[in-house]
């Protein structure tokens, strides 16, 4: 599996939620030598050709004129120019459409990107790129890598290597192995401590019987995920500097955010299970709640 970028995509909205983002990008492609490409996709509203009373004809997208796609285009110039370095090979995108995930998904089909990084907040209105509209949707239907990155992450700038503590949990899933691929590259790449954890969740029915039988339940799922991860972690990834195992008990994302806040995370690296509309209820269980709440930058991750 391929875990160095070569090409990524960056999605602005010109806010400053999006200039984290860029800056978390050019950081990376500054590590791997990679391009970046700086999208910008301008929502189009839909316009009725004509009204007659309540009555609302078909519709077409209204188009920029040429003085506001330059407008626009400048605008987006001076944005990248203000968030980005010279070592760096950076090119602009500006598209219109009336579905923004469609097109970023689109674009980075079309220039064969290998990771995707974005801000999870932006404007509000129709440019905005919030997690719940634009992002969630890049998130479950990208079929590469896909960093979000949230307005309060530190800045990636201030240091040459914005990663030192990568939290990566697995469930020993195909996505979450695939995920952990990713963190051992990056992690050993960035000398960092790399924590694999996974967090026992007690089935429900197991809060009614008594304390020691809920004990020994516990103490037997722990000792099992134990054994388990011992058999999971690639011996490759095992041998690798700075790699811990953690097993621990509770509700997954809560699990997930109080470690990454505890080791001051800088980086989690979290497997997506597909891409499918039956998919979102685990997507939501976990991922979904650790992205939103995330203290640090999220690589989500597809199995191949």
């Amino acid at each position: 599996m391929m875990t160095s970028p070569t090409h990524i995509v960056c999605p602005v909205d010109l806010s400053s939620a999006s200039a984290r983002a860029l800056e978390y990008a050019v950081a990376i492609a500054r590590w791997y030598g990679a391009e970046v490409t700086v999208l910008h996709v301008h929502q189009m509203m839909m316009l009725p050709l004509m009204t007659v009373g309540p009555y609302v004809g078909p519709a077409i997208p209204a188009v920029l004129s040429d003085t506001e796609r330059a407008q626009l285009d400048a605008a987006l110039t001076h944005f990248v120019l203000a968030h980005t370095v010279p070592a760096v090979r950076v090119r602009t995108a500006l598209v219109e459409d009336v579905n923004v995930p469609a097109a970023i998904l689109s674009h980075v089909d079309m220039v064969r990107a290998d990771l995707i990084v974005v801000g999870t907040e932006g404007r509000s209105g129709f440019q905005r790129l919030m997690l719940g509209s634009v992002a969630e949707r890049v998130l479950r239907k990208a079929t590469c890598p896909v960093l979000t990155v949230p307005p309060h992450a530190s800045h990636a700038t201030l240091s040459p290597n914005p990663f030192r503590e990568v939290l990566c949990p697995i469930d020993f899933s195909a996505s979450s192995t695939a995920a952990l691929q990713w963190a051992a590259s990056w992690g050993a790449k960035a000398g960092a401590r790399v924590t694999a954890l996974h967090v026992v969740e007690m089935p429900p029915e197991a809060a009614d019987p008594p304390l020691v039988e809920y004990n020994a339940l516990r103490d037997r799922l722990t000792r099992d995920a134990r054994q388990t991860m011992g058999s999971a972690i690639p011996a490759a990834i095992r041998q690798l500097d700075r790699v811990e195992e953690y097993v621990t008990v509770g509700r997954p994302a809560g699990e997930i955010l109080r470690l990454a806040e505890a080791r001051s995370a800088d980086l989690i690296v979290m497997g997506v299970r597909g891409r499918s509309v039956v998919d979102l209820a685990v997507f939501g269980s976990t991922t979904h709640q650790v992205v939103r709440r995330a203290p640090c930058p999220v690589l989500a991750v597809h199995p191949e």
